[in-house]
Parts: C-alpha cells; structure tokens; sequence
C-alpha cells in the first residue's frame, strides 16, 4: 500500500505565489546559504561566547567546522533543516507549515491553528526588517538561542522537529573523537585496527551478465539479510548441502577489523530513520551482521518466564498454530543457539561502577534485578588481533560457510533488495528471484567492497534467480521489500512495535567512569510480568555505557551546561528504559515518497503512563545510590517556574513522581529510540490478519518465506536477539524436514 502524498495543485500553487520569499528559499537555497547556517548552528550550540571555556577548544572546533558541514549535507533531513533555518519567515506561517507538513508526513495537520504560531511570529517579526526575510545567522548568538527555545516548546510539531534535529544533530557532531575526549576524560574509542585480521576466503564462484545485468548461477536459496535471523538460516540451509546466495544492503566488515558497536555509521540511514512524526527513532543495523554487530549483545534466552508465557499464550489464543513454538521446541532450538555462541554470565569481578549504581539502587528499593547473560568474550586477549570483545555472527556462523568446499556460501554486501520476482503458473504465485541494485562501495579499511569480485557498477538493478526467497532483513527492511514486491496482503507492516528506549544520567560527586569495564552487567527485571493474564508495568532498566555526545545531549539546556555537564562525564551514571508496549494496529510501516519507509507510530496514552513510571523508577534508583541530579533529555516543562533555555535538573527523588505524573513523550521534546523493531508481518494462522503462515511461508506467494523479527505477533517482552536466532532455527528445521 503507498501513502498517498498529493497535495491540490491549487492549493500549493496558491501558497507558493503567496509567500514566495520565502517558499522558494526552502527549497533552493545555496551551499553558500547553508554554510552560513550552520556556522550560526555551531556558534548557537556551543558557548563560543563564554571566557571560561579555553581559546584552543574553540580552534580546534573551528577546524572541525568544515569536516561537520561536509557530514552534514550528506543527510537530506539535515539538509532540509538547514534550509528551514535560511529564511525563519517560514516558521510563522500556518498555510506554509501546513502543507510542508503535509508533503513530510502525509498527513492533513487539521489541528495546527493560527495562534500557535502568535508567539514564534512575535519574535520574527520582533527581529526583522521590513520586506526582508530573515536568516538565523542574522541574529545575535543570544536572539538565536531564544529562538531554539521557543520553537522547542512550541505546539507546531514542525517548529520542534526543525529546533530538536538542529540542536541534537550539533551536539552529537561537536562532542565527538579527540576534542571531545580532551574535554570529558573519557577515551576515545578506536573504530578500526591498525593491523586487520586475515579476510574469510570466499570460495563460491558466480559470475555477472553485464549486458543482461543478471547473476548467470541459479541458486536454491536467496536469503535476504545477513543478520541475527539469516545467519542461522544460511548457515543450517548450506550444511544440508544447498546452494545458497546471501544478500546485504550493508557493508562487509572483517571480522575483527572494525567496530561496529553502537555505531551509527553502520545503523540504517545512519540512525535517523524517524516515525513520521518525529516521535521516534529506529535503530537497524545495516551492515554484514546487522543486529549482532551493532548491539552491545545483551541475552535474554527464550526459555525466561516473561519471554516463554507470550509464545504460550499466542498459541492458546490461537494466534500460532498449536504446531509451532512449543516448548519443548524452544527449549531444542535454544540449546543450539548456546552451543554455538555459549552465552556467558557475567560476575562480581566485571561489575563497573555504573552497574553497581544501578544494582545498589535496585536494591534499596527493593526491586529485583539479575546478572546479564552476554554474547561477548570475557577477555579480549582470548581473540589476538580483534578489535573488539564481540561474537557476531559473522565469525559465529557466517564464515564456515563462505569458505567451504563443497556449495560455499555466495555472498554480495552493498546490495539492496528492491523487490521480490513472483510469478503466477497455472493460477499459483510462485517466487523465483529477487531484483537488488548494487551499493556504492565504502574503499574503507578493514571492509570488502566486493568478495566475489564480479566489478558490477553502483546504481545497477540486478536480477538473480533461486527455487525460494527467504527474507530476512529486519523488521524494516524485510517490510519494504514486500511493499515494493506489491504483494495484495494488507498486513504488511501492520502492528510495528519497537520496544521504546530512553536514556536517562545521574550525576555524582565521584567518579563513575561509565565508559570503562562491562556496559551492562545487570538489569532490573522487577516489572516485567510472567502471569500471561497480568502485564504489570512492562518495562526493563538497563545499565548504559558512556560518551562525550551522548552525555551532552542529556542535558537540554544552554550551551554552557551542555559544555558543563561534557566536562563532568567521569562522573555520570547512566541508564535505560525499555517499554515492553502494546500492539498497535494503527501503527505500521508504509511505502512512502521514493521508495522511502513511512513509518506512522506513536505510543498509546496507557504506554505513556508506564514509560513515565519506568523513567521515574530509574530516577529513584539513581538518586537512591547517591545522584545528587539527574537529567533527561526531555524539553518537557515538568516544573511550573521553569523558563528560559536554562535546564532544570531533578534534585530530588520527591520530584521522580512528577515524571510518573506528566511523562507525555512529546514528539521533537524527548530522546526515544526503537530499539528493537518487531511484529510488521505477523506469523499466524487467518491470511487475513496475518502475512505468513506455520512455515513461515507468504499466504499470496508460494516459495516466499519470511524468517526474522516481524514474524512475531507482539513483543516477545525483552530484548529479541536470542529468541530471534532460536525462531529462526525452528524454521530451518522444520522447513528442511518438510523437504524430506
């Protein structure tokens, strides 16, 4: 289903000719223009102008300068804001906003009305001259931080999504690598080894038909997705002796080569991937691995009563046929997937400061909490030459395959699926191939551009053939190219949950050192429900490791407290909430303008309540365990005289209850990640209200399955990394039986 994004021709006509000034600037404003912006941007965030912060920071930041634009410009919604910051005439007309609103999201923003916009129009015209536009660089440092502030608390979604993204975009830009680390104490880590570890040897041959732009071998697989999901599939489809072509959109890391830990980089649209709306952010991997390289491999076995009562109960509410997920099942899967990445538990002697803030205030109020189970080497030293302690499933289960001799795995990254090919024979819609087309490759180090080395061109659309397509490309991915694939099933990308993350800093008078040791070690799993008729609350709290940017942005406020609260990141403690929410419908992941994922999601006015109740929990435990403030990032007013840019800390735990009170998840006023998407093409047994059925199979296309993490019906209740690799077992199991 496309979302529709006409807007009357008219009517658009009408307001370009109308407000032409400043119209037009919007959409064509020049590099030079947007140069000056973003100097303004940067002199706006950070406190050029105080005589405390040393002369050599700001030079080197002014250095830096050049090298952020250039970043910068590469993304168009920072582009798009930039552009909205040239002329701030924009900003205070409804028609505008409303059809620019219209054209971002799809939607007819029937409740703006006119006198939100009396106190930004106030300021412009305030501030302008007569007849002329004005540009935020036109501006005193001052009048543009007044500006930033207002649009932040503004009721216009748009002022605050254009006020937010400037704002955190630049604070994540400046408080970064050695500048950053000079100024918080934190070190710096290295994203690259200096000596890459050996490449896998990639055994498969295939070759490519320039002319026709096809792989010339058929194959008897393609897996879609060399994540958490696919790896599994690859890896047990090639040892049943068949041949297999795995395909990525991302690029391939060497093992050992590269750390794609919580890195952006190596995150779908490099972590900005927003609902429509801007409520929330998605995080995806995209990159050789997906989630099992840029997580930070936190388990949460299946077989855990508050993840093993959701497969019972969607079996007994016949949301699953009885024949799958039992039990028993689980428990044989599960005890593959620890064979193979023996999980380990973590000790007394890993426990870092910042877990044991987090577990003494657990403790004191008395809530239950337990060691992690993680998917990580205790001791780096035990793999020489890797740059990090991670197991992914690269070196887990990918490159046996890649390098063996008999049917070695065939493997293209940088190569993005467009659509799935299906045709019907005798009434019967079968899939035999995909369209993908070739990435620009990265030329970076500690990467493979091209391990099969068939030189295809970037920006080519390349067709290649199998008996059966499995897609698994995360929730997202594996969405849109069903949508693209216009497969007549209007359940696809229905019911996206995501399991929504904040972040949340406690500050100390000692030093924490968040960054150092074992991220997390513990978590307080204190409300999650394992009674099948009683939800609870629904939340975890998890510890949180540290950096100079995410530090900064924990503190909304002036630029001087952001800079402040940089200096002080030694002793910061910080922590998570993540919402085991409810399935929405309503919310669900479309295909937009270009081809692009519209995502419409937002939580319900119940998960409101129990998000709140989560970041007022983890208030208490942080300042149980001695926090003498603690911070959100969150422009939520919860105090009656706050004003100004000026933040307001929590002081005190009595204020923990105005959180649980007020928490309403603002859109553009607050920080929330989708940390795990989930549940867009539900497994289950009507055609009508699912996407596949017991085999995972397409109910409309034969030979199309989809095995990864939106196969699910809800939430599974914790983090999904172990019971996606353990579904995803069942499958090939099962479906390799059923071959028999």
């Amino acid at each position: 289903m496309k979302t529709s994004f006409k807007v009357s021709s008219f009517f658009l006509f009408f307001m370009l000719i109308s407000s032409t000034a400043f119209a037009g600037n919007l959409i064509i404003a020049s590099k030079k223009e947007l140069l000056k912006v973003h100097n303004a941007l940067m002199e706006t965030v950070f406190p050029y102008d105080e005589g405390s912060v040393p002369q050599r920071y700001k030079d080197e930041l002014n250095k830096e300068s050049p090298v952020i634009f250039k970043e910068i410009i590469e993304s168009k919604e920072a582009i798009q804001v930039l552009k909205a910051f040239a002329n701030l005439k924009q900003f205070e007309n409804p028609l505008f906003i409303k059809v620019i609103y219209q054209m971002f999201t799809g939607e007819n923003p029937k409740s703006i009305k006119s006198e939100d916009f009396s106190e930004i129009k106030k300021f412009i015209q305030d501030n302008s001259r007569p007849q002329f536009g004005l540009a935020l660089y036109e501006l005193p440092v001052m009048k543009r931080r007044e500006l930033l502030s207002i649009m932040l608390q503004s009721k216009v979604n748009f002022h605050r999504r254009m006020a937010y993204i400037a704002k955190t975009l630049y604070i994540t830009k400046i408080y970064r690598g050695k500048l950053a680390e000079e100024m918080s104490g934190l070190v710096h880590r290295e994203d690259t080894n200096e000596v890459i570890p050996p490449a896998p040897k990639f055994k498969a041959k295939i070759s490519f038909d320039a002319k026709k732009k096809i792989i010339k071998e058929k194959f008897d697989y393609i897996v879609v997705g060399s994540g958490v999901a696919g790896s599994v599939v690859v890896n047990q489809l090639q040892k049943a002796g068949k041949k297999v072509l795995l395909l990525e959109k991302g690029p391939f890391i060497i093992p050992g080569g590269v750390n794609a830990r919580d890195n952006f980089k190596f995150m779908e649209h490099g972590g900005l991937r927003g609902s429509f709306d801007g409520g929330m952010y998605f995080l995806n991997g995209a990159v050789s691995g997906g989630g099992s390289s840029v997580n930070i491999d936190m388990s949460y076995p299946p077989t855990l009563p508050y993840i093993a009562i959701n497969f019972e109960r969607w079996r007994s509410e016949g949301k699953v046929p009885n024949e799958i997920w039992s039990p028993k099942q689980i428990s044989e899967a599960y005890t593959w997937v620890r064979d193979m990445f023996e999980p380990r538990i973590v000790g007394p002697d890993e426990l870092n400061e910042n877990n044991r803030i987090l577990m003494n205030g657990a403790d004191q109020l008395g809530l239950h909490w337990e060691w992690f189970e993680l998917l990580t080497l205790k001791n780096k030293e035990d793999r020489p030459g890797y740059i990090s302690d991670k197991k992914s499933v690269v070196e887990v289960l990918l490159e046996e395959g890649f390098e063996a001799n008999q049917n070695p795995v065939a493997f293209l990254p940088n190569s993005k699926v467009l659509k799935v090919l299906h045709q019907k024979v005798k009434d019967i819609d079968s899939a035999y191939g995909v369209q993908f087309e070739v990435q620009q490759g990265w030329g970076a180090k500690g990467m493979m551009d091209d391990p099969m080395n068939l030189k295809m061109p970037a920006g080519s659309k390349v067709e290649v053939y199998a008996d059966h397509v499995i897609l698994s490309a995360g929730t997202l991915g594996t969405t849109m190219v069903l949508l693209q694939s216009e497969i007549k099933n209007d359940y696809i990308g229905r019911g996206v949950v995501s399991h929504p993350f904040a972040p949340i800093l406690g500050h100390f008078d000692h030093e924490v050192n968040a960054h150092l040791g074992t991220a997390s070690a513990v978590y307080v799993d204190h409300f999650l429900t394992t009674d099948a008729k009683d939800k609870k609350e629904g939340f975890l709290i998890e510890g949180a490791g540290g950096n100079p940017a995410l530090v900064g942005v924990m503190v909304p406020g002036s630029p001087m407290q952001v800079y402040d609260n940089v200096k002080r990141s030694k002793k910061a403690a910080g922590m998570g909430v993540i919402l085991v929410e409810d399935t929405n419908l309503d919310n669900r992941i479309m295909l937009g303008k270009n081809g692009e994922p519209f995502i419409k999601y937002a939580l319900s006015d119940k998960d409101k309540r129990r998000f709140g109740k989560g970041m007022a929990t983890a208030m208490r435990i942080l300042f149980k365990a001695g926090a003498k403030k603690v911070s959100m990032n969150n422009y939520q007013n919860f105090f009656s005289d706050q004003q100004g840019m000026e933040y307001q800390y929590f002081t005190d735990i009595s204020q923990a209850d105005l959180v649980e009170k007020n928490f309403a998840a603002i859109p553009n006023q607050a920080l929330m990640m989708g940390a795990h998407m989930l549940g867009a093409n539900k497994l289950g047994t009507d055609p009508k209200k699912s996407v596949v059925n017991s085999n995972h199979e397409s109910w409309e296309v034969k030979k199309l399955y989809v095995v990864d993490a939106s196969v699910f019906p809800e939430s599974v209740g914790a983090n999904p990394m172990q019971t996606i690799y353990t579904m995803a077992k069942m499958f090939v199991d099962r479906h390799l039986q059923g071959n028999k």
